[in-house]
């Protein structure tokens, strides 16, 4: 049987005409099915997420708050399983003293942070 020899639905036709017009970029058609019904395709989904912010070390409090309460609350609460990470770097003109370096190497392993150094 050729092409010509097929039986088809006339609203099935009238469908996939549209989207097919609508894949190609001819917006074509009036965007009704013939059933009395408008197709609408489905909207895309995102899947992920990432963001970076340069946080004020003196208001670094406020600022994470803010961050938790606009931002990550709505992606918890739609479902997104969040992952967080807080990078830290610093920079002393003048070096920094051994005892500082001591105390911080000790409270950085206390709390179980994984990756930290000073460089030279």
């Amino acid at each position: 049987m050729d092409r010509a020899g097929l039986l088809v639905r006339l609203f099935v036709a009238k469908e996939q005409k549209i989207q097919l017009d609508r894949d190609n970029g001819n917006g074509g058609g009036n965007g009704n099915s013939g059933a009395g019904t408008t197709i609408t395709p489905p909207s895309p989904k995102t899947h992920n997420f990432f963001m970076t912010a340069e946080l004020d070390s003196v208001r670094i409090n406020r600022d994470v708050n803010r961050i938790l309460e606009e931002v990550t609350s709505h992606l918890a609460n739609s479902g997104m399983k969040l992952k967080f990470r807080l990078e830290v770097s610093g920079e002393s003109p003048d070096g920094v003293d051994q005892q500082t370096v001591r105390t911080v190497v000790e409270n950085c392993m206390a709390l179980k942070i994984r990756d930290f150094h000073f460089d030279e």
